[in-house]
């Protein structure tokens, strides 16, 4: 039964340093304020990686405020809810993409959650497809830096980059995994550091702004280096490729729930949560793959293959970004 009298005020929850986070939150943002105007009252809540206590403070006074459900986006998000929120019985919350949720203790089990939160467990794809996809981009790519920020996602980014550098090794690829400060100097200069010796720069997802990584494009492309970011709207930032995933049904998936628990009233902890598999694409652009001089017998070769997603759009210069 809908509720015709009381808006419901959604507390929408992110890292501000992520475009991951932003594309999930602007789909399930759209669809609130837009679709459903006269039901929902949605706002989005910014918080900084790494800053978990102020994190904590900061979703008590939203639980104070009134707000009456969260959509958490992330791992550190959901956990930093878990652990402000635990010791007064919780909060309504549907999270997206986290890893584990039973053993995080967010939920009882998938089919039951049985607490005050359920949501979208997005199954990580395993590093050796992601290699798998990328060593189509031979000879041309020979050895590959990625940065990371260390303190960024509890750690995942290490652990990825870690493996991904002992997955490319063994087809002959090496990876210099760079640990960097959280800033664009620091960035900067391990990019300088490894030019030179590399042909291509990856972004791990989650670890980088619209911004920086436009800025990392152009770097890349007057370098002649193959940028491969993270989610699609890298290539509309400049890359010449990039691995994607279906968040979009992630996002409609919480959508969904939401209205389950605000129009139906169904309890929260009785909704199942939904796993998606994290069946990651690579899209490649072919005007910036030869912009930074690929190999056109290469391009015709990624044209023909079926397990790559090529595209033909031209993507404004990355300097005017």
């Amino acid at each position: 039964m809908t509720n015709p009298v009381k808006k419901c005020r959604v507390a929408l929850l992110m890292l501000r340093n992520s475009h991951l986070h932003k594309a999930l939150i602007n789909y399930v943002f759209n669809a609130l304020d837009y679709g459903l105007q006269n039901t929902y009252d949605p706002a989005i809540i910014m918080f900084v990686d790494g800053h978990e206590m102020e994190m904590q403070i900061r979703i008590k006074q939203l639980v104070l405020e009134g707000f009456d459900i969260f959509i958490s986006i992330g791992q550190i998000c959901t956990l930093a809810v878990k652990h402000a929120l635990e010791t007064v019985g919780g909060h309504p919350t549907i999270f997206i993409g986290v890893v584990n949720p039973v053993q995080h203790q967010l939920v009882n089990s998938l089919e039951y959650p049985g607490t005050y939160m359920t949501g979208v467990f997005r199954e990580s794809m395993p590093m050796e497809k992601i290699v798998s996809k990328y060593i189509c981009l031979k000879p041309f790519v020979r050895s590959i830096v990625i940065p990371y920020v260390p303190t960024l996602s509890a750690g995942l980014l290490t652990s990825q980059a870690i493996e991904l550098k002992k997955q490319f090794a063994a087809h002959g690829i090496q990876v210099f995994a760079a640990p960097i400060q959280e800033t664009r100097e620091s960035l900067f200069e391990v990019l300088e550091t490894y030019r030179p010796r590399v042909q291509s720069v990856l972004f791990l997802e989650g670890c980088y702004s619209n911004v920086l990584e436009a800025q990392v494009a152009y770097y890349c492309w007057q370098n002649a280096l193959l940028f491969c970011g993270s989610g699609i709207n890298a290539l509309n930032n400049g890359a010449a490729c990039a691995f994607s995933g279906d968040i979009k049904n992630c996002a409609a998936t919480a959508y969904q729930m939401l209205r389950s628990y605000w129009e139906d009233t169904t309890p929260i902890g009785t909704i199942p949560v939904v796993v998606h598999p994290d069946n990651q694409e690579l899209f490649v652009n072919t005007d910036m793959l030869r912009r930074i001089k690929f190999p056109e017998e290469k391009i015709a070769e990624l044209e023909r293959n079926s397990t790559i997603k090529v595209l033909h759009k031209w993507v404004d210069s990355p300097e005017h970004k």
